[in-house]
C-alpha cells in the first residue's frame, strides 16, 4: 500500500516529487517501509529523495513468490470445494481468506474455472501421493488402499479426501477444461487399481472405483448413521472379502 502511494504520486508528479511524497509519509510509514524491504531508511530517503531503483529491486517478486502464492491459494480453494462445493466459494471471499485482494487473482489465475482446473489437479495429485504411500498391514495392497478410501474418517471429512466423492455431481455441470482435468485424475485411480496386487479377478478397475465412489457418497449423504455405516462396511466386505464390523 505504501508503495502504491509512492508509485502514484511519483508517476503524476516524476522525480522531482520524490521528496515531497517522502515528506508525506509519517516517519512510523518510512521506518515500515524500509524494515519491509530490510533496507536502512537512510538508503531509502535521505531528506530530499527516494532511491525508487533501489527500492524496486528490494520490492521485487520473485517467481519462487509466486510459485509458493499459487500453491497456497490451490491449498485452500482445494479444501474449500470440497467442504463447500464449487459454487459455495467466491473468488473474493477465497482471497480475503489468505489475506489477499480480489484483483490478486489474476496474477496466478485467468478465471475462476481455471482455478477450478488447477485445484482439481492439485486434489488428485495430493489424494494418488496418499495411495502411493499407503503401506499394506497385514493384508494386500488392494485392501489397504479400499479401507483407506472407505474409512469412516474420509466419510466424514470430504475437505481433506477425495475430490471426485465431493464433487462429482457438480464436476458434469462444469466447463471442458475441469472436466478434463477430473477425468485424468479419475483415469489415474483406475491405473492404480489396475494394477493393485489383491484386487478379485472379476472385478474391472471401473467397477470396484465406481462401488467406492458410491459408498462414500451415499454413507456422507444420508441422515442415518447406522445406514451410513452399513453403506460403507459392506462395500468394504464386497471388496475385500473382510467380515463387517458388527452394529
Amino acid at each position: 500500500m505504501l508503495l502504491q502511494e509512492f508509485n502514484e504520486f511519483h508517476g503524476r508528479h516524476g522525480s522531482s516529487g520524490t521528496g515531497a511524497v517522502a515528506r508525506k509519509l509519517s516517519s512510523a510509514s518510512l521506518f515500515l517501509l524500509s524494515y519491509l524491504i530490510e533496507i536502512k531508511p537512510l538508503y531509502l530517503y535521505d531528506g530530499d529523495h527516494i532511491n525508487k531503483d533501489f527500492l524496486a529491486t528490494k520490492m521485487r517478486y520473485r517467481p519462487e513468490d509466486k510459485e509458493k502464492t499459487r500453491q497456497r491459494i490451490l491449498s485452500v480453494s482445494a479444501r474449500r470445494y470440497r467442504s463447500e462445493g464449487l459454487t459455495g466459494v467466491g473468488i473474493a471471499n477465497l482471497m480475503a481468506d489468505l489475506g489477499m485482494t480480489h484483483g490478486g487473482f489474476y496474477a496466478h489465475f485467468t478465471d475462476k474455472e481455471a482455478l477450478v482446473t488447477a485445484s482439481c489437479e492439485y486434489a488428485f495429485s495430493a489424494m494418488l501421493k496418499n495411495w502411493d504411500q499407503l503401506q499394506p498391514t497385514g493384508g494386500t495392497p488392494f485392501a489397504a488402499r479400499v479401507r483407506d478410501y472407505l474409512s469412516r474418517q474420509h466419510v466424514d471429512h470430504p475437505e481433506n479426501g477425495c475430490f471426485a466423492a465431493a464433487l462429482a455431481g457438480e464436476m458434469a455441470r462444469r466447463d471442458t477444461r475441469s472436466r478434463q482435468a477430473f477425468s485424468h485424475g479419475i483415469e489415474q485411480m483406475l491405473l492404480r487399481l489396475a494394477e493393485e496386487d489383491g484386487r478379485p479377478a472379476n472385478l474391472a478397475p471401473e467397477a470396484v472405483l465406481s462401488m467406492m465412489l458410491g459408498a462414500v457418497m451415499l454413507a456422507r449423504a444420508v441422515s442415518d448413521r447406522q445406514l451410513s455405516e452399513r453403506f460403507r462396511q459392506l462395500a468394504v466386505s464386497a471388496l475385500t472379502g473382510a467380515e463387517p464390523d458388527q452394529p
